[in-house]
């Protein structure tokens, strides 16, 4: 039950970053022809405001299809693209602020209070994770996908209501500081090409190229870290 519970807000936060760029999308004025809860096949549904809100059949993570050609999404002002980017990154950082509310709140500290004190915790463990990207280099063996996210969680996090704020705190803020790195197509990589868009134009020519070398490190380092894992649970017997 606990892995269930894990797998399940893994995929719940998954899904709250790309309604963040639902959201960014409304106030650019960028027409979104889909959002979707999970993702393959489209279950159920309502369309509203040109957008199609669906449940799909494989109900982990989601995505947000735009209501332009890419052609005529990469003529959108600077400012709305990046504001379309930053969406989502900003929705785990409000989502991992909520839940450190709450669990500040069940420590028997009252709301104004609980509010107040999470600002300066969520600061400080936005320093502790962006120094810790160092391990990735350092002690590559440290790195996690999915399948170790799972099992730590489910050890670890799964058992109680603190557990999973915890671990919603934890994985919502890996969430956007990953999302935030200027690697092509991450969130960061698409904010950093807009940016050098203004500085030498002709670098956009190279936006596609870099784009799939960017693809191909992140399927290459989600299969080592899903190596990796199963591994580590097959040594530890779990």
């Amino acid at each position: 039950m606990n892995y269930l519970m894990i797998t399940l807000l893994i995929g719940l936060l998954v899904a709250l970053h790309e309604f963040g760029h639902v959201l960014a999308a409304k106030l650019a004025r960028i027409p979104v022809a889909r959002f979707s809860i999970g993702i393959g096949p489209r279950l159920i549904g309502f369309t509203r405001g040109n957008t199609d809100y669906c449940l799909s059949a494989i109900p982990f993570g989601g995505y947000v299809m735009p209501g332009l050609d890419p052609l005529l999404f990469e003529r959108l002002s600077a400012g709305k693209r990046i504001l379309f980017a930053v969406g989502g990154p900003a929705a785990n950082l409000f989502g991992a602020y909520l839940s450190l509310v709450w669990l500040n709140m069940l420590y028997q500290v009252d709301f104004l209070s609980a509010v107040l004190i999470s600002f300066d915790d969520i600061w400080q463990m936005f320093l502790q994770f962006l120094s810790g990207l160092m391990t990735i280099f350092s002690q590559p063996e440290a790195v996690s996908g999915v399948v170790g996210l799972v099992a730590i969680g489910g050890e670890k996090f799964g058992g109680s209501l603190s557990g999973l704020l915890n671990f919603s705190i934890l994985l919502n803020i890996n969430l956007m500081i990953l999302n935030l790195l200027p690697i092509p197509p991450l969130d960061g990589g698409k904010i950093l090409f807009t940016m050098f868009e203004k500085i030498w134009r002709p670098i956009m020519a190279w936006q596609q190229r870099i784009a799939i070398a960017g693809w191909a490190l992140l399927l290459g380092l989600m299969v080592y870290a899903t190596v990796a894992d199963i591994s580590k649970l097959m040594t530890a017997g779990i």
